[in-house]
């Protein structure tokens, strides 16, 4: 008797891990809410007026719309693949089961030479991040950028918090020794949520 109730306890267990693994590898990718912001490790920060009319993961920010809050959309990236990266982010992952977004397009340089840039984005699960701001579980979104032909190419990670979708650390690996000023490694130090009256 004692060890039918044990046997039942653990099938019991196990359907709960089972669903919870389930429930946490889950992910959709919705704006954070009108009048979150973000103060950052660099300084910088980020204020959000919510989901952009263009739809999909694109914020409306004090900067611009951004694509999940971060990546400018008149970028030649979003021009090149917007439609895809949405589909990606926005419709429903498995974070078990992604199918990377792979696009070439061409751009123009610093000496106004025309380039052909390669990139590749997924997500997969980032587990807990610990910043100044708190303790997160998160979704990380990798993008690889590569310029055809040269040495100039990096990968950018990205970590979402899965409650609020905030970002709360971006970190570069290059592998050109000389990088835009731009790229900087960083944490959230201070989220406030609140909601923009009349907005």
């Amino acid at each position: 008797m004692t060890s039918r109730l044990a046997l039942s306890a653990l099938a019991i267990l196990g359907s709960a891990v089972t669903a919870d693994a389930q429930t946490t590898s889950a992910w959709a990718f919705q704006c954070p809410s009108a009048g979150t912001s973000l103060e950052t490790s660099v300084g910088s920060s980020i204020r959000f007026r919510g989901q952009s009319s263009e739809g999909g993961a694109v914020c409306l920010t004090a900067q611009g719309s951004r694509f999940l809050g971060l990546f400018p959309t008149t970028d030649g990236f979003y021009r090149a693949a917007g439609d895809r990266l949405n589909r990606l982010v926005s419709g429903g992952l498995d974070l078990r089961d992604v199918r990377p977004v792979t696009f070439q397009y061409f751009g123009i340089n610093n000496f106004q030479d025309s380039i052909s840039i390669n990139e590749r984005w997924t997500a997969a699960d980032g587990g807990r991040v610990a910043t100044a701001a708190g303790s997160f579980s998160t979704v990380r979104v990798e993008r690889q950028f590569e310029v055809v032909g040269s040495s100039w190419r990096y990968t950018q990670n990205v970590w979402l918090d899965r409650d609020t979708n905030m970002p709360v650390r971006v970190e570069f690996q290059h592998v050109n020794p000389l990088w835009p000023a731009t790229h900087q490694d960083w944490t959230a130090v201070e989220i406030q949520h609140r909601h923009l009256a009349g907005r």
